[in-house]
C-alpha cells in the first residue's frame, strides 16, 4: 500500500536513496541465496548441526503451547519477547527438509502465533498486563518476520490476513509517532518496525 511502501522510499541520505528490495521471499532474516549454504552446514557432521538441534529442540517444545494467556511459556507478556518465538519457528519451518514431519507444524505455529499478535491490539487478555503489550511498533516486527520468512508456505487467503494486520499496525504506528516521538528510543522503534512491515510488504 501507499503508506508502507512511502517507507522504504523515505530515507534524506544518499546511501539508502536508490536502496533495492529484493522480488523473492525471504528478505529480511535471510536471503534466498542463503538457503542452500545454511542448509549444508546444518547437515549431520556439519559445523553448526548441534545449533540446528538445538533450535529444532526448541521449536518442538513451543509446538505444545496455546494462546492462553496463562500460558507464559510462549505468549508473553510484551510483545517484543515473541520475537525469538517467531524467528525460532519461522526459520525451523524454512530450513527443515521436505521431509520432516513436522515441516508444517513449524509454519502452522509461527502463523498462529502472528495472529494472535496481531489480534492482542484489539483486546487485552488480562486486566493487569502492560498496556505495551498492545503496542504496534512491538507487534509489527513478529508478523512481518513470520509473513516474510513462511511466505511461501502460505495460503493465499493466510498471506492477506497477515497484510491485513501490517497495514492496520503500520496506520497505528504513523498515527502514534508524533506523539511520542520525545520519548528516548520511541523513533528507533518506530522507524525498524515500518521498515521491517515494508520490506515484508513490498
Amino acid at each position: 500500500g501507499i503508506i508502507t511502501r512511502s517507507q522504504v522510499y523515505s530515507f534524506d541520505t544518499n546511501d539508502h536513496q536508490n536502496i533495492q528490495i529484493r522480488s523473492a521471499h525471504p528478505r529480511i532474516l535471510l536471503r534466498p541465496s542463503d538457503l542452500a549454504d545454511i542448509k549444508a552446514r546444518i547437515q549431520p557432521n556439519g559445523p553448526n548441526e548441534a545449533e540446528w538441534e538445538l533450535l529444532k529442540n526448541r521449536c518442538n517444545n513451543l509446538l505444545g503451547k496455546t494462546a492462553d494467556a496463562a500460558d507464559r511459556g510462549l505468549y508473553e507478556i510484551q510483545p517484543s519477547w515473541y520475537n525469538p518465538f517467531a524467528t525460532a519457528l519461522s526459520l525451523c519451518y524454512l530450513l527443515s527438509d521436505e521431509t520432516d514431519p513436522k515441516k508444517d507444524q513449524y509454519k502452522n505455529k509461527a502463523y498462529d502465533l502472528a495472529v494472535f499478535v496481531i489480534n492482542i491490539g484489539n483486546t487485552k487478555l488480562e486486566s493487569d498486563l502492560d498496556v505495551t503489550r498492545l503496542k504496534a511498533r512491538y507487534r509489527i516486527p513478529v508478523v512481518a518476520s513470520v509473513y516474510d520468512t513462511v511466505y511461501n508456505g502460505l495460503t493465499s487467503a493466510q498471506k492477506q490476513i497477515l497484510r491485513n494486520g501490517l497495514y492496520e499496525m503500520t496506520k497505528d504506528v504513523l498515527s502514534t509517532q508524533n506523539r511520542d516521538k520525545m520519548v528516548e528510543g520511541h523513533p528507533t522503534e518506530y522507524i525498524n518496525s515500518l521498515m521491517m512491515g515494508a520490506i515484508a510488504l513490498y
